[in-house]
């Protein structure tokens, strides 16, 4: 498995999941292409099956301690296979929660919010995405914890489980559309100077 992007780059996370820019292609391209999502977009829907599940990787390492039993607000990215698959658009972060239950750190999310470049365009999803994160036995929650602490790198890779169905329209994207607009008119003519 290989990441779609450097680890390092978190601040491009943190902007696609406040949404306060679109993401620069060129600042998080990988050495290889990356092939499509496998995810369902027809209309501009990214839409995925209750049950699907897929790769991901923590953002920010989890370390839960002492008294703490819960992380709030915790960020996960899709991590393509191979051959640079995924359910999701590349460029994704999904926002949930972290729990102790036992020896198992119990992972869910809540929102997801992608950007997929096509072109010189930008398409933004953002709603919500109820998964849950499943070990490789199969069970609820991944075991992280022992008696006094749970633990989580980024490098771990794991699944989440779609709960309910995913279906998210496509935002709205002046930039994309003046684009769009642009190219449809061609390129500009410039007027003849007959000034002597």
């Amino acid at each position: 498995m290989r990441l779609p992007f450097p680890l390092a780059s978190s601040s491009l996370l943190l902007i696609l999941a406040g949404m306060v820019a679109l993401v620069p292609v060129s600042s998080a391209q990988t050495e290889q292409p990356q092939a499509p999502a496998e995810g369902s977009r027809p209309g501009s829907i990214l839409e995925l099956p209750a049950k699907a599940r897929f790769d991901v990787h923590l953002v920010d390492a989890i370390e839960l301690a002492g008294g703490d039993a819960r992380q709030d607000d915790i960020m996960l990215a899709p991590v393509a296979d191979a051959q640079g698959r995924s359910a999701l658009p590349h460029y994704c972060v999904m926002v949930g929660d972290a729990k102790r239950d036992g020896d198992r750190l119990r992972l869910t999310t809540q929102t997801v919010t992608c950007v997929e470049a096509e072109g010189g365009d930008s398409h933004i999803f953002s709603g919500e995405l109820v998964a849950g994160a499943y070990a490789p036995d199969g069970q609820f929650g991944l075991e992280a914890c022992t008696e006094d602490r749970c633990e989580l790198s980024t490098e771990a890779v794991f699944q989440l489980e779609l709960t309910n169905p995913l279906s998210i329209e496509q935002m709205a994207n002046p930039s994309a559309e003046i684009n769009a607009k642009r190219r449809a008119e061609g390129p500009t003519a410039k007027p003849d100077d007959t000034s002597e």
